[in-house]
């Protein structure tokens, strides 16, 4: 089986470990080497052996199968309370920091509120990122280093196309390293779906103005327009009061009666910056 390699991975196993003891609602199972040879059906020195290089085997240091890794990443979005995707869990263990890695695990208490409530249900609304044309009129390149996580040049301009399943009106987050930020409803677009794709923003692009790992999340909402609306002059990331007054309202039957969401990893600027 191919071997891939994760960087940092000893402190990587060290932050999963040290979160997964302590977990909301109990011990999580994977909890130590041991368990997770158990879990994977190998021998715990194989764990062992991740982390140790093997010039006879011609075995890296920090190399795992892939299949190892896919499914370790499958635990890991199980574990996080936030909304990450195992997609996007996959990328965490190979590619990024242990700073960033930990980070996943330990998400910002500002909307931690939101965080629980989007993971008590499976993510159904798809995204799909469309990036800019160059001046030739080329599409920039656009690197998929795993499957569901894209990569943007810093500053490139994009738009998203969010399918509707039967909602009328949407939330658009953008979870970035500076915060949470709610671009829709906003200047752009009032979050009103009136077409199947909704192209966003309408007719303008958005861009990223920072390096690192961000996500765009969707809110399909049943009702005829958000609940919550920022006043256009209100700029910077969400506060924690703004986030639970979100929370609230989704949470109301009365308000908003039924609701999906989806999300879309993008990885801004250099894949190695992140890494150690």
């Amino acid at each position: 089986m191919a071997l891939v390699s994760c960087t940092a991975l000893p402190l990587k196993l060290h932050h999963f470990f040290e979160f997964a003891g302590q977990a909301i609602g109990g011990p999580f199972p994977i909890k130590d080497k041991a368990a997770i040879a158990r879990h994977l059906n190998i021998p715990r020195a194989r764990v062992t052996e991740w982390t140790q290089a093997d010039d006879d085997k011609n075995r890296p240091v920090n190399s795992v199968q892939n299949a190892h890794v896919e499914e370790l990443a499958r635990l890991y979005a199980l574990l996080a309370p936030g909304p990450i995707l195992a997609e996007e869990a996959y990328r965490y263990w190979r590619y990024v920091s242990a700073e960033v890695f930990r980070d996943g695990l330990f998400p910002r208490p500002d909307w931690r509120n939101l965080c629980a409530l989007l993971k008590s249900r499976e993510p159904k609304v798809k995204i799909t990122l469309d990036p800019a044309q160059d001046a030739l009129g080329m599409m920039d390149e656009m690197v998929e280093p795993v499957p569901g996580t894209h990569c943007l040049k810093l500053g490139q301009h994009f738009s998203v196309y969010v399918e509707r399943i039967r909602g009328k009106s949407m939330y658009l987050l953008v979870d970035a390293p500076e915060g949470l930020f709610l671009h829709v409803p906003g200047a752009t677009f009032d979050g009103i779906f009136r077409q199947n794709p909704q192209r966003l923003p309408p007719e303008r692009r958005w861009r990223f103005t920072t390096n690192g790992p961000h996500r765009i999340i969707v809110i399909e909402l049943s009702a005829d327009a958000p609940p919550f609306v920022r006043h256009l002059s209100t700029r910077g990331a969400l506060s924690e009061r703004e986030i639970d007054t979100m929370v609230s309202a989704l949470e109301d039957p009365g308000r908003v009666p039924v609701w999906n969401w989806g999300a879309c990893a993008i990885h801004v600027g250099d894949m190695s910056a992140d890494q150690d």
